[in-house]
């Protein structure tokens, strides 16, 4: 949903689902990738400097970087939820 075009309750529930699709991309990555996010999602910018050291085609970095920044933080406090 493009940025302006839904209320503000979808809106949330298109970034809620962003997040949860990252999550999952972390979750199919296996445990030691599990226990290195949650690790990295202490704070935000250790979580962001955690997602830019991955390889450039690793499906969690592309679906990162491919959001903007309000989803980025959307999904970080996803995953820091999960702690």
């Amino acid at each position: 949903m493009a940025e302006g075009t839904g209320t503000e309750q979808q809106l949330q529930a298109s970034r809620a689902s962003a997040a949860r699709g990252l999550w999952n991309l972390i979750k199919r990555a296996g445990p030691a990738t599990v226990k290195a996010a949650k690790r990295a999602a202490a704070n935000y910018s250790k979580f962001r400097d955690w997602v830019n050291d991955l390889d450039w085609y690793n499906p969690i970095k592309l679906a990162w970087k491919a959001s903007g920044s309000e989803l980025q933080y959307q999904m970080w406090k996803f995953i820091h939820d999960q702690i």
